[in-house]
């Protein structure tokens, strides 16, 4: 059995009766033993980026998500999509600017399975560490599924944004022309997210989608004058290429920043910077 580090001697043994050489040099020396923290475990996480899987591991060789157990069909789930209010950093309805008061939705695809191998976090997708989500696989009954909640969703609550995607991507050209039939089709519906697709139809599709006024989606990484998103090491390296720190990252307050109460991503031409964790 593991000893408790507060019955923990200072010498590192359990606590023991008498005098043991390390608290007998304390007494000599006049100092006062240092305070013990109150948890049972004190190592730290290895150095290193606890978010990277090893190149020949499974679900980076298959390119599927880590939690297998938490990837489902569509058509077997109760709902497509979340209530932003259930993911801390997105928030459940916009709180400032011209879309102040619309409900926010989240749409969690499959990780890697509908991604492009050519990202730059194939490896070292935050969804590594995202036991919890449960992720949409990509399928026939993905589009008409979605339609029928959109519909139900804005007649319900007028105007909604739907964050596209948590985890995942657009996944074809015909998923990406799906979504900005939705866009003709219900004026009340925007969205916004991410993409890592570059220099293919797909990418191209999304593009041409931007054109919509109810549609941003950055490019991540992506070149000089397109709509995106840039991962960087630090505020300055972000502040020297004239990008926007997600305050979520950056703002003092960032445990109170939320998507909804910042707009940011929806709302300015500039470059959003994202800081590597």
């Amino acid at each position: 059995m593991i000893a408790l580090q507060e019955n923990l001697c200072d010498c590192g043994k359990p606590r023991h009766r008498g005098l043991c050489a390390a608290r007998r040099a304390l007494r000599r020396s006049g100092e006062a033993a240092p305070p013990r923290p109150k948890r049972r475990f004190t190592e730290h996480t290895p150095a290193g980026n606890p978010y990277e899987l090893a190149a020949d591991h499974p679900a980076v060789v298959e390119g599927r998500t880590l939690f297998r157990a938490r990837a489902a069909e569509p058509a077997l789930m109760d709902r497509l999509l979340k209530g932003g209010e259930n993911n801390r950093k997105i928030g459940g309805s916009v709180m400032k600017g011209s879309l102040r008061g619309a409900k926010v939705f989240t749409l969690t695809l499959e990780e890697r399975a509908t991604c492009p191998r050519s990202c730059a976090h194939w490896q070292d997708c935050y969804g590594n560490v995202m036991n919890w989500p449960q992720r949409i696989q990509a399928d026939d009954d993905l589009p008409p599924l979605l339609e029928a909640e959109l519909r139900k969703l804005c007649a319900r609550h007028g105007r909604i944004l739907v964050r596209l995607h948590v985890l995942g991507d657009f996944f074809s050209t015909e998923y990406v022309a799906f979504w900005r039939g939705m866009l003709d089709l219900l004026p009340g519906l925007h969205v916004y997210g991410y993409t890592a697709r570059h220099g293919c139809d797909i990418a191209w599709a999304i593009d041409a989608m931007n054109a919509h006024p109810r549609c941003a989606i950055r490019f991540s990484d992506g070149d000089d004058g397109q709509f995106r998103a840039v991962t960087v090491e630090t505020v300055e390296q972000a502040r020297e290429a004239g990008a926007i720190v997600c305050p979520a990252q950056s703002h003092p307050k960032a445990n109170s920043i939320s998507c909804g109460a910042c707009a940011l991503c929806w709302s300015t031409p500039r470059t959003i910077a994202f800081l590597r964790h």
